[in-house]
């Protein structure tokens, strides 16, 4: 009898440790989330190209060099982007694909915009 109560407690302290060793693998690999607001950043750069064009006194150099200002953001973006998911270590989404009142969702997902308005060397 002893020795089919010592393999029971045993074969009970394997499997506690692999469902201890389990957990704490799965918690180590948790998914984050974080968004952001990419609506905002093109508004932003929008407004930034239309002012630089429609100064008034702007000249020929000042309207040539508008396609290369956008040439450089829609590089910069996109680097900026994978920057700050790889420094965050999680999935980064639009602001747009979150539903629910924005307090609930500012709770639970941390917003990066202002890193990425940085990163872009916005103010």
């Amino acid at each position: 009898m002893k020795p089919l109560a010592l393999s029971v407690a045993i074969n009970v302290l394997l499997i506690l440790l692999a469902v201890i060793a389990y957990d704490q693998y799965a918690r180590v690999r948790e998914l984050r989330v974080a968004v952001v607001d990419i609506n905002a950043v093109y508004h932003f750069k929008e407004a930034q190209f239309t002012a630089l064009l429609t100064q008034p006194g702007t000249d020929a150099r000042a309207d040539a060099s508008a396609p290369q200002l956008a040439a450089e953001f829609a590089r910069d973006l996109p680097q900026a982007l994978d920057d700050i998911a790889a420094e965050c270590r999680c999935l980064l989404l639009t602001r747009a694909v979150l539903a629910g009142p924005p307090e609930h969702v500012a709770a639970r997902v941390a917003d990066l915009t202002a890193t990425l308005k940085q990163k872009l060397g916005m103010p």
